[in-house]
């Protein structure tokens, strides 16, 4: 079988080195991890950017606070590929600690996340940008801890419930400004276990190049059932976003419609109705055309 290669790169360094390349976080599990008990304090240097970025097309906004976050969709994780390296926040990537990646909540929100099939419960805390596969159906990207506790180190992929349990509030800073903390001791207690290894999944070398389309849509949801789709694009359209459109794609076998309001013609149109919708839609984002 062919074997992809595999290129990570954390958004701190595709922003700062101008990085043509990203990779997707992936969700293999660990042959045989070695787990402890240890207490791990660290300074860090967070950024708390709140300017969009864009990925594969599409521009993401961050959340400017956390308060009343909630969101369904599917989980993730990441493990000893990344263990070490750089979060976008400036932290350094611990697989053991309770933590997980988001595409638009700030940094410092604390996140708790329920298992559909068990109702099993984990809090962590937002400290890293992603998942970036398969946006449409993956909300969140847990740390491997964080799979483990939840039960789904194994599986690689689960739906899941969100809602933060804290109130982040971030005030707008230009890129280059970064704020030195000191995080707090954090004790994590693993239970050591074996997990079978799987074929490698999701390890894909994504090659990033500069666009000139104009034309902006905000995704407002990927929906499976029709009827739902276009109720939710009628509605819309009645509220003005007269040139909203439904885009059907086909991912892993199965259809999904996707809602996009639109079209506007410059980012700052777009971000305006995004803030806008907002109140309506949670985890919404720009695509551009």
């Amino acid at each position: 079988m062919k074997k992809l290669i595999v290129c990570f790169c954390s958004l701190l360094l595709l922003f700062a080195a101008g990085c043509g390349k990203k990779v997707i976080h992936s969700s293999r599990p660990l042959a045989q991890p070695k787990i402890v008990h240890r207490d791990t304090p660290n300074t860090v240097k967070p950024i708390l950017k709140t300017d969009p970025y864009t990925i594969d097309g599409r521009t993401y906004v961050p959340y400017l606070t956390s308060k009343g976050y909630k969101a369904e969709g599917l989980a993730s994780w990441y493990g000893d590929d990344f263990h070490g390296r750089t979060t976008a926040n400036g932290e350094t990537y611990d697989m053991y600690a309770m933590t997980a990646a988001h595409r638009t909540l700030p940094m410092g929100s604390m996140v708790e996340v329920t298992e559909h099939e068990t109702g099993n419960k984990v809090v962590v805390r937002i400290n890293d940008r992603g998942p970036f596969a398969d946006p449409d159906m993956r909300i969140i990207d847990l740390s491997y801890t964080a799979a483990s506790k939840l039960g789904i180190a194994n599986k690689g992929i689960t739906r899941v419930d969100l809602r933060t349990i804290n109130d982040v509030n971030v005030e707008p800073v230009a890129a280059s400004e970064i704020v030195a903390v000191t995080a707090a001791p954090e004790t994590i207690a693993v239970i050591e276990e074996t997990v079978r290894a799987e074929p490698e999944i999701e390890e894909i070398l994504v090659s990033e190049t500069a666009t000139n389309e104009t034309q902006y849509f905000i995704q407002v949801g990927s929906f499976t059932e029709r009827a739902r789709a276009e109720s939710i694009l009628e509605g819309l359209r009645r509220n003005g976003y007269n040139e909203s459109r439904m885009v059907e794609v086909s991912v892993n076998g199965a259809t999904y419609m996707r809602v996009q309001a639109g079209h506007f013609e410059t980012l700052l149109a777009a971000e305006e109705a995004l803030n806008s919708l907002g109140s309506e839609f949670t985890d919404i984002f720009i695509v551009t055309e």
